[in-house]
């Protein structure tokens, strides 16, 4: 690693440390606007040292990498812990009271997992196949689809009270996609 990269590294987080600073509305409206202006102006620093360094498509893909693992960092590291208020103390409402039974907790993790899986698949696959579009925009969005839709499926289906509703829409969905992508 340069100099040069680790200066760029040190403006990025300084911007983000000053927009943090900025954001946090613990100052006058001017001096939060300073801080605010200053921590894109660091930014924009670190993306000119970016891509003078490695061009501008490297430079500009390295330089949000680098963002988006500073803040997270600024994020994580100025992370408190506030005390709950008295009134706010009460126990959250729950979505649903299920019973503790055993196979109900094995059909669940069934349909979120390898269900959802098979029927985000043949979905994926439908597109992939079938889809008005050219071949190669076909295949990246049907692609791109199935790990969304198979998340989709996994929130859902531990969401959702009725496992028997679940089921079925799960291999419906899946089935209607295996069927497309095979005609």
């Amino acid at each position: 690693m340069s100099v040069t990269s680790l200066i760029g590294i040190v403006a990025i987080g300084a911007g983000c440390l000053s927009l943090r600073r900025g954001w946090s509305g613990s100052h006058k409206s001017t001096l939060r606007r300073l801080w605010v202006i200053a921590g894109w102006l660091l930014i924009a620093a670190g993306l000119y040292v970016y891509v003078m360094l490695y061009g501008a498509e490297r430079g500009a893909a390295l330089m949000l990498c680098v963002l988006g693992i500073a803040a997270f960092g600024v994020v994580a590291f100025s992370y408190s812990r506030k005390p709950i208020r008295k009134s706010a103390a009460r126990a959250p409402l729950a979505p649903s009271i299920r019973g503790s039974r055993v196979w109900a907790g094995f059909i669940r993790f069934l349909l979120a997992g390898p269900v959802s899986f098979i029927a985000a698949t043949g979905i994926g696959l439908a597109i992939a196949i079938q889809a008005p579009m050219n071949e190669a925009d076909r295949l990246i969005l049907g692609g791109s689809l199935v790990p969304f839709l198979w998340g989709g499926g996994m929130a859902w289906t531990l969401a959702d009270d009725k496992v028997i509703r679940a089921m079925i829409v799960l291999l419906g969905a899946g089935a209607a996609g295996f069927a497309i992508a095979t005609v």
